[in-house]
């Protein structure tokens, strides 16, 4: 199963930059990005694995190039986690357009772990805010009902 995986990230790295009926094909292989040939030839993949395992690849990583204008080769590429990758993300121009229309381009940054933490906690305090009102009006209700001068 792990293969199955490697092989997803590997099959998605080709399509983009070799296959010009890909959806997002213009940002990269119709940039001039290109797979190394060792990657292309026809074991390609079991020569890229080999490396992907050196590298450090995990179930859950993503592979990066650290120069984005660079090719995908071994001596470019990395893994790094879906959040790290969506925060280096190049805007579209067409995406950029869209998010400073409708006024939001300081939503358009992904929350980083240390704010989502932060709206966990303040959620959990909300959470238990309603519960122990709540459980007030529970209490209040109960003596009222027991009260005959009510």
């Amino acid at each position: 199963m792990r293969n199955a995986f490697l092989y997803n990230v590997f099959h998605a790295m080709k399509q983009r930059c070799l296959n010009p009926k890909c959806k997002i094909w213009p940002y990269y292989g119709g940039k001039g990005i290109t797979v190394c040939p060792e990657w292309t030839a026809p074991n390609g993949f079991w020569t890229f694995q080999e490396w992907a395992l050196s590298a450090g690849w995990r179930e859950g990583l993503t592979i990066d190039r650290r120069d984005n204008g660079g090719n995908y080769t071994p001596s470019n590429c990395h893994f790094i986690t879906r959040a790290e990758n969506l925060r280096n993300r190049t805007m579209t121009p067409r995406w950029r357009a869209a998010i400073l229309a409708a006024g939001k381009a300081s939503r358009a940054r992904p929350m980083t772990d240390r704010k989502r933490a932060a709206c966990r906690a303040n959620m959990a305090k909300a959470r238990q805010a309603r519960s122990d009102r709540a459980e007030e009006r529970a209490w209040q209700q109960l003596l009222e009902s027991r009260d005959p001068h009510a």
